[in-house]
């Protein structure tokens, strides 16, 4: 079972709820239960305001290698790119 694997690693269950897509709650559950019965689905991934830009985010970020990059900074780029998103 991944929660047990995960958690015999290191990972905390935080971590481990994050990663697999489920609540602390339902980690805890299948920790301290003896059986290795996987009886979980996990979240459907909700889509972000970011989803549109993330390629761009990407690329921009790796092209300018180790200098920092604020929001502002690529709101400002997208907007002088015709963008007029501001949610």
């Amino acid at each position: 079972m991944t929660i047990k694997i995960l958690h015999k690693q290191g990972v905390s269950q935080r971590k481990i709820a994050k990663q697999l897509g489920l609540s602390w709650n339902t980690v805890n559950k299948y920790l301290t239960q003896e059986t290795d019965e996987v009886l979980y689905k996990t979240r459907p991934s909700t889509p972000t305001k970011l989803d549109p830009y993330k390629r761009y985010i990407q690329e921009r970020m790796a092209s300018t290698a180790l200098v920092h990059l604020s929001a502002v900074v690529f709101l400002r780029e997208r907007q002088a790119a015709g963008d007029s998103r501001e949610d």
